[in-house]
């Protein structure tokens, strides 16, 4: 039974959101974290990031300070300047700010 259920470990560590489209609606930089909030809400949102006062289902944040931050953070200006669509792909966790969805990794869609 244990040769089942490690192999699902991996895929259970982030929530697969790349199927659904977002367009950016802000893009904030502070003390090296960048938020990001869209115009369309995540199908699937962490429970962490679901409180009565803070509702953050268009809501991720990620650091800027490591080669992958920079590179996510390059795509999101792009995007957001010739107003593509993106892809998420985001954490299951609050780990990286409490509250908040850990963005892991950004796409561009293109035409």
């Amino acid at each position: 039974m244990a040769l089942i259920i490690m192999p699902l470990l991996p895929a259970l560590t982030y929530a697969n959101t790349a199927k659904q489209h977002y367009h950016i609606q802000d893009i904030i930089v502070e003390d090296g974290w960048v938020t990001l909030r869209t115009y369309e809400t995540s199908l699937v949102t962490p429970v962490c990031a679901r409180t009565k006062q803070n509702h953050n289902a268009n809501v991720w944040v990620f650091f800027a300070g490591t080669p992958q931050g920079q590179a996510m953070h390059l795509n999101l200006l792009m995007a957001a300047s010739h107003k593509l669509a993106i892809k998420i792909k985001q954490s299951d966790t609050c780990r990286a700010k409490p509250g908040f969805v850990e963005l892991l990794g950004v796409s561009v869609v293109r035409g």
